[in-house]
C-alpha cells in the first residue's frame, strides 16, 4: 500500500506535535508583511490545514496501534466477527498490514490472522490462499486497509486521488 505520497506513521505524539509545531511556526511566521496579499494569506492557510491534517493522521495512526496492541480489543475484534468464519476456521498467527489514515498518513499492524483450514491430502494440507481476515480489520470496517472516514470521504467525493 505504501506509495510515494504516504507518510510513515511516528507512532510518537511528542515529535508528531514538535513536527506539528516547527510547520505551524513557519506558517504563522509574520515576515515582509508589505509583500503579502490574499495569495499569500492563502498559502499560509493550506500550510496550516496540511499540517492540521497530518497531526489528525498521526494520532489516528496511533489510536490504532495501541487497540491493535490491547488484548481486550483483539478479543473483541474475535468476538464481533464469529459470524465471518467459516466453521474450520482457525487462528493462523500474525501478519502484518498496512492502514491508510487521515492525510496520507500510513501504520504498519501486527494482527491476528484467520484462515479456512483444508483437509489433509496425502501428507500435506492444501493450503488456502486468500481465503483468510484479519479480525481486527473487519471489526472496524477497515478490511481494506483504509479508516472508514477515508472510505467515507471517498465515497462523498466520488473517486480516490492521490
Amino acid at each position: 500500500m505504501k506509495s510515494n505520497n504516504t507518510i510513515p506513521t511516528t507512532l510518537d505524539l511528542a515529535q508528531s506535535l514538535k513536527n506539528f509545531s516547527q510547520t505551524i511556526a513557519e506558517a504563522m511566521s509574520l515576515s515582509d508583511l508589505s509583500q503579502w496579499d490574499g495569495r499569500t494569506l492563502r498559502e499560509r492557510e493550506q500550510k496550516i490545514r496540511q499540517a492540521a491534517l497530518i497531526l489528525a493522521g498521526e494520532c489516528i495512526a496511533l489510536l490504532l496501534n495501541n487497540l491493535s496492541n490491547s488484548p481486550e480489543a483483539i478479543k473483541t475484534a474475535k468476538q464481533q466477527t464469529q459470524g465471518w468464519r467459516h466453521p474450520k476456521s482457525q487462528g493462523n498467527g500474525r501478519v502484518e498490514r498496512q492502514v491508510l489514515c487521515l492525510d496520507n498518513v500510513i501504520v504498519s499492524l501486527r494482527l491476528p490472522y484467520v484462515v479456512e483450514r483444508s483437509k489433509k491430502v496425502g501428507l500435506k494440507r492444501r493450503k488456502t490462499k486468500g481465503q483468510g481476515f484479519c479480525p481486527f480489520l473487519r471489526w472496524l470496517s477497515m478490511k481494506e486497509g483504509i479508516t472508514p472516514l477515508i472510505w467515507s470521504t471517498v465515497a462523498f467525493n466520488g473517486s480516490v486521488s492521490g
